[in-house]
């Protein structure tokens, strides 16, 4: 069964992640240790806001689940650079790249443990 669930909700906010996220199966609500919100799947950390108070504007991370032959296929898509100072673009798309390289090889590892 697939669901797309069409949401109305203010684009581009947390607000809208977690509306969307919470039709999604097996997705809770709850709170970081600094109480700002985070949405979990199977009690592990899906999307939150920064929240220290010299943080820079929040980018938005999406999670594209496909099937795919015998598999699934999972497309990371962050936006939002634009928000951030332009002087500091560059360093911050190449620092979150670096990062989500890093996550998406720590997913990698842990599917193939878990077949």
């Amino acid at each position: 069964m697939k669901r797309r669930p069409t949401i109305q909700a203010p684009a581009d906010t947390f607000e809208t992640v977690r509306t969307v996220g919470l039709t999604l199966p097996d997705v809770e609500a709850t709170t970081r240790y600094d109480g700002s919100p985070v949405l979990k799947v199977h009690g592990i950390f899906m999307a939150g806001l920064a929240s220290h108070p010299s943080a820079e504007p929040a980018t938005l991370v999406e999670f594209r689940l496909e099937p795919k032959g015998g598999g699934t296929l999972l497309t990371v898509t962050e936006t939002g650079f634009d928000a951030i100072p332009k002087d500091r673009q560059f360093e911050a798309y190449r620092m979150n790249e670096s990062g989500w390289t890093e996550q998406l090889q720590n997913i990698d590892r842990h599917v193939k443990r878990a077949a």
